[in-house]
């Protein structure tokens, strides 16, 4: 009914810098998004104040359809980034929809290595999301760095380990191009952030042996989840409490043998503060 009058315009923007469309397309209304993108006076491609298209809400709130329909329209850039550096195909990554990815993947002009504002590119939200078939899809192609550094000097084995995503964890691992000893800039290697209920992770680091289980940060700390510098137990807590996991260590003569016959229990780690993605 407002279409169909002269004095609506169907293209205004909002405080936001917003349209019908931008709203349409964020909401999931995939009928309004047809009505609108059939008038020759909307913008199919108006970036809001915060730089964001009809495209990139489509692809933040996961609709497939809207992102289908959007794509195949003349004047929508596939790539635009916002003002924080993410395009519709990082906030695609985000919500985990592959087939959402995987559209915006085959297009031309799509970077699957475009970076945000805090450096953290496809991978990395893939990773730290524990998001597994979107991890695997990007491996599979030549232009998916592994080893790219975020602004605070992680990767994204690094988000993976820490969120405990240890299926993504090995697969990230059994990449050739992954080293799993690079430290952050906090002197934190990906396996620094090991802590409670992280014994899948510990398995699958036991099985590489190219990963370095001692590598300590700028205080002297190591891995499960941190050795002192006076070499206490290293330690890591399951269900059924705490585990010391230095036998897995000596197993790959990363350490001596023991001296003393009936050594004292392992002391509980100093807790951490916890670092989200």
């Amino acid at each position: 009914m407002l279409l169909e009058r002269n004095d609506v315009n169907p293209d205004s923007v909002d405080k936001s810098g917003r349209t019908p469309l931008s709203w349409a397309a964020g909401s999931k209304q995939e009928g309004n998004v047809e009505m609108l993108l059939d008038l020759n006076d909307v913008n199919p491609d108006s970036a809001d104040k915060s730089g964001r298209t009809p495209l990139s809400w489509a692809a933040g709130s996961g609709e497939e359809s809207i992102v289908e329909i959007l794509l195949e329209r003349n004047g929508v850039n596939p790539d635009s980034a916002d003002k924080s550096g993410r395009t519709p195909l990082l906030w695609a990554v985000g919500t985990g929809k592959e087939r959402i990815v995987e559209m915006l993947l085959e297009r031309n002009g799509v970077n699957p290595h475009s970076a945000d504002h805090s450096g953290r590119t496809t991978l990395f939200w893939a990773a730290g999301s524990g998001w597994e078939g979107i991890v695997e899809m990007l491996l599979k192609r030549n232009d998916v760095k592994l080893d790219s550094f975020d602004k605070s000097g992680r990767t994204p084995l690094s988000w993976a380990t820490e969120n405990g995503h240890w299926k993504i964890v090995g697969m990230l691992l059994d990449w050739r191009d992954a080293h799993p000893d690079i430290a952050d800039q906090g002197g934190l290697a990906p396996f620094s952030d090991i802590g409670s209920g992280r014994e899948e992770i510990g398995d699958v680091l036991s099985e590489r042996s190219h990963a370095n289980l001692n590598t300590a940060d700028e205080s002297g700390w190591t891995p499960f989840p941190w050795r002192t510098k006076n070499d206490c137990p290293a330690v890591v807590q399951g269900e059924d409490g705490w585990h010391d996991l230095d036998a897995i260590l000596r197993l790959r003569g990363e350490l001596p043998q023991p001296f003393v016959t009936n050594p004292p229990p392992p002391h509980e780690p100093p807790l951490k503060k916890s670092r989200r993605f």
